[in-house]
């Protein structure tokens, strides 16, 4: 199963959904790459606070530079 939007309601109920509407958040910050480093801190503690209700304008837009980052993707 991919992990969109359209899919969280099928996740297993110990697996923890934000507690925030995503149409609650606007971009403030725009992160070149987004691999595992990025997920595991900026990614995890920037959830973490939109789950507080702070700080919703400051959701992340993942901007790709390789050529297999070229398709678009959002969830």
């Amino acid at each position: 199963m991919k992990l969109n939007k359209q899919n969280l309601n099928r996740l297993a109920p110990e697996v923890a959904l934000p507690a925030y509407a995503l149409s609650d958040t606007r971009h403030g910050i725009a992160h070149i790459g987004v691999g595992g480093f990025h997920r595991a801190h900026q990614a995890y503690y920037t959830d973490a606070l939109m789950n507080l209700g702070e700080g919703l304008d400051w959701a992340i837009c993942g901007v790709g530079l390789r050529a297999e980052d070229r398709r678009p993707r959002t969830i």
